[in-house]
């Protein structure tokens, strides 16, 4: 099965998950459009129950949220594509990582 993302292709946070396929090199997705008025339908709110974008169905693992999606690509496919996320070790790092993964979230 391809993976799926349900989004809106000029979205800023559907534009995050693009920007990580890209990175890692993944080609074998699907895009699947969505409408305001398809992301309150039953058939989304079971991929993402506050109705918003973007969402992804890999396989039947469903997963929302920008930021929870592009670190979940990254750890999937961190043997290819351009290495987006410091060494799980690297404390360091990872602590750099998530303040700068954070700044638009909350303006800091």
């Amino acid at each position: 099965m391809t993976l799926k993302i349900y989004g809106v292709s000029a979205a800023t946070c559907t534009q995050r998950v693009l920007t990580v396929l890209h990175e890692k090199g993944i080609t074998d997705y699907e895009m699947i459009p969505m409408s305001p008025v398809s992301i309150k339908e039953a058939e989304h709110l079971e991929r993402h129950p506050w109705g918003r974008i973007p969402a992804i169905d890999d396989d039947g693992y469903k997963l929302y949220e920008s930021r929870a999606i592009c670190k979940y690509l990254v750890k999937k496919y961190a043997g290819q594509g351009t290495k987006l996320m410091p060494a799980d070790d690297d404390l360091e790092g990872y602590g750099r990582f998530e303040k700068v993964s954070n700044i638009r979230r909350y303006g800091t």
